[in-house]
């Protein structure tokens, strides 16, 4: 069925890239009944409702849930599709209705000036203690009744995986069809995520899996792009996107659940692969030889802003430097791509300062195909790997080939096992399939079990 609608829930992060995309999404925008912007799951669910027209809120609320008023008119019926972005474990209500965290913390910001007073928006503290302080200390005479009623109300609690997973369930119950976006778990200045942020997106990421939802997580999406550009501004914030990243993760997500997959030809089995990796393997040596390290050719699809790319690049430094006063041998590192419009060159600085040699591969020259007319039927990258990296590798000799990330392992696995490498270490994805679906193929399940049963692999 065409998607004629789409409505994003949730925060700038996905409100705004889905609002600027609305033409190439070929879909029309309804987020007009949206009173702001979202972050837990239980505010996701209340803005849906209200859309619907089945949520109404007393004028009390609205200074912690919509400053700026409400829209006049809910839409009555759902979209098409429904983007809801999950960013936030602190729920914070007040009489049981979600509330906005940065709406409360603006409109209460001089009382929360005090920090003694910040576990109002903790997720600690009983209402007791709450009411009570606000009875019985000096500066409560400054408030307002009003917002004296709303401080007395407010509860904070964090959210868990039953919670989480009522929640997620109630939404996908109200919509069509829900595609759920976790939060980035960027690095902070001593180079590790942020602990509370990391915590969250696992437990929504685990949540998600086990309900079977469609959901993606930004993280290596982020990296790939490489943070400093992802965040504004210039990375010094982890929160607001930018706006080139925003678009970015949204043509992920139009790529990944919105668009009709292309079926592979025909004529292309992902048996072949495995047929063609066991006659490779009949003809292998089970001689591996000594344990010498020698000669290394370390193999990934780039050298992106990605954790995999930066553990390759400085792998392959360490060895290098260590090459001529150990076992010696070549170290070099083979690329699908270092195209600079994609970042895909982002550690090849540091590579060329270690004097690292660093091939792209589709710019060796390639055999002739009629060196592989046997493998006419293998996916293209297989065939192209084959075609220009035996010749590499035949050339340089090494005994062992380093290949990283299952799109490597595809393209030139069997390449390592034709140009007879006697040692083959092959690293996997960073992320288990179900969460990266638009990288997945049909080849991956009977080419690795075909490697399984190589000698020296």
């Amino acid at each position: 069925m065409p998607i004629r609608s789409i409505t994003p829930v949730g925060s700038c992060r996905i409100v705004q890239p889905v609002r600027r995309n609305a033409a190439s999404l070929d879909a029309a925008v309804r987020d007009g009944c949206s009173y702001g912007y979202t972050h837990t799951s239980a505010e996701a669910l209340q803005q849906l409702r209200f859309m619907l027209g089945d949520v109404h809120f007393a004028n009390e609320l609205l200074p912690v849930i919509a400053p700026k008023g409400l829209p006049e008119a809910a839409s009555g019926a759902p979209s098409d599709i429904t983007v809801v972005e999950l960013s936030s474990g602190k729920d914070l209500r007040i009489d049981g209705a979600p509330v906005q965290l940065n709406y409360f913390t603006t409109h209460f910001r001089e009382f929360l000036a005090d920090h003694s007073r910040a576990f109002w928006v903790a997720a600690k503290g009983c209402t007791a203690e709450r009411k009570d302080l606000l009875r019985n200390t000096a500066w409560a005479d400054r408030l307002t009744e009003a917002d004296r009623m709303l401080l007395e109300a407010t509860t904070c609690i964090q959210s868990t995986p039953e919670s989480l997973r009522a929640d997620i369930e109630a939404i996908r119950a109200t919509v069509p069809r829900a595609i759920f976006v976790t939060h980035c778990n960027a690095l902070a200045t001593d180079g590790k995520p942020l602990a509370a942020r990391a915590e969250y997106v696992a437990q929504v990421s685990r949540v998600l899996s086990e309900i079977g939802a469609d959901f993606i997580n930004p993280t290596a999406m982020m990296l790939a792009y490489g943070q400093n550009r992802a965040f504004l501004p210039e990375g010094s914030s982890l929160t607001h996107y930018s706006e080139g990243f925003g678009d970015f993760l949204l043509q992920g997500i139009r790529r990944r659940f919105l668009e009709k997959p292309v079926a592979a030809p025909a004529t292309i089995s992902s048996g072949h692969l495995a047929d063609a990796i066991a006659r490779a393997a009949r003809h292998r040596s089970k001689d591996m030889g000594d344990n010498s390290t020698g000669g290394v050719e370390m193999f990934t699809g780039s050298l992106g802003n990605g954790g995999a790319e930066r553990q390759l690049s400085r792998i392959a430094v360490e060895l290098h430097s260590r090459a001529g006063a150990a076992n010696g041998g070549r170290v070099g590192v083979v690329v699908g791509s270092l195209d600079p419009a994609n970042s895909r060159d982002f550690n090849l600085p540091k590579l060329i300062r270690a004097k690292v040699p660093v091939t792209e591969a589709t710019r060796l020259p390639p055999a002739p195909m009629s060196r592989f007319t046997q493998h006419a039927n293998l996916p293209a990258h297989t065939l192209s790997g084959l075609r220009h990296v035996v010749p590499y590798l035949e050339r340089h000799h090494p005994q062992a080939a380093y290949i990283w990330q299952d799109g490597a392992v595809l393209a030139y696995a069997l390449a390592a096992i034709e140009a007879g490498v006697p040692r083959i270490a092959l690293s996997l994805r960073g992320m288990p399939p179900n969460h990266r679906p638009n990288l997945f193929r049909p080849e991956y399940k009977p080419m690795y079990q075909a490697l399984a049963d190589v000698s020296g692999v």
